[in-house]
């Protein structure tokens, strides 16, 4: 069992963002000398969106400017999709035997027969065929 110094907690915050953007505050802990819980659930007080979470510690306490986590767990939770309307039948957008699936590729292009973007996925999704939601997390630490 790993036991961690809480005051390293102190004052740390969770960002979260996509490629090359500007990252958004997710999380940021209240400076309270020594009182952070040692497992913390945390979840993000908006929607966000991103594939990076930077976990860091601005503390102005010269001792406790260092981040000691024990366990970080990022859990998913899905995201509803986002359906597009398409002229033809099968050939691009949609796949699957009835041509009911849709594809989450990003800036909305569209995805092969066999449901493979033509780059990289729509944010929030991941996978060989970007059918996976991803991101959304809690910290542990014991």
């Amino acid at each position: 069992m790993a036991t961690c110094a809480l005051k390293s907690l102190n004052g740390f915050s969770i960002h979260v963002n996509r490629e090359n953007e500007t990252p958004e505050l997710c999380y940021k802990d209240n400076i309270v000398r020594y009182t952070t819980p040692a497992v913390n659930n945390i979840e993000c007080s908006q929607v966000i969106t991103g594939r990076y979470v930077n976990i860091s510690n601005f503390h102005i306490n010269r001792d406790a400017r260092y981040l000691v986590l024990c366990e970080v767990e990022i859990d998913v939770i899905s995201m509803p999709s986002i359906y597009y309307h398409f002229t033809s039948v099968c050939s691009n957008g949609t796949f699957g035997s009835d041509c009911n699936n849709f594809c989450h590729c990003l800036n909305y292009e569209r995805c092969s027969e066999n449901a493979e973007c033509p780059g990289e996925c729509a944010d929030g999704w991941t996978g060989t065929t970007c059918n996976q939601s991803i991101l959304y997390f809690f910290i542990m630490c014991q």
